[in-house]
C-alpha cells in the first residue's frame, strides 16, 4: 500500500462511498485502468437513466468538446457528474 500524502487522500475521498480496502485498491491503478474504470461506470450510469435522449449537440459545442485536453476533459467529467449527483435520486 502507498503512504504518501496524496494516496492517503485519494483513498480518504474514496472512503465515503467505498471501504478503505477498495478505496486503496482503486487509488493504486494505473491511469489507463482508472481510465477504463471510469468508462465502464459511465456505461452502469447510462444504462441506469430511463429513456436516455440522443445528444443534439450544435456544431460549435462539439467541436469545442473535442478539443479539449485530457486534463479539461477530466474537469468536464467531474462537473457533470455533480451535476448528475443532483439531478438523479439513486
Amino acid at each position: 500500500m502507498t503512504t504518501t500524502p496524496r494516496h492517503q487522500e485519494r483513498v480518504k475521498r474514496l472512503s465515503v462511498i467505498l471501504p478503505n480496502e477498495i478505496a486503496d485498491e482503486i487509488s493504486e491503478l494505473s491511469t489507463p485502468a482508472k481510465a477504463q474504470l471510469m468508462c465502464e461506470i459511465a456505461d452502469e450510469i447510462n444504462e441506469s437513466i430511463d429513456a436516455f435522449p440522443d445528444l443534439n449537440l450544435s456544431a460549435t459545442t462539439t467541436q469545442w468538446l473535442k478539443a479539449l485536453n485530457t486534463r479539461e476533459a477530466c474537469q468536464l467529467i467531474e462537473n457533470l457528474s455533480l451535476q448528475l449527483m443532483n439531478e438523479v435520486k439513486k
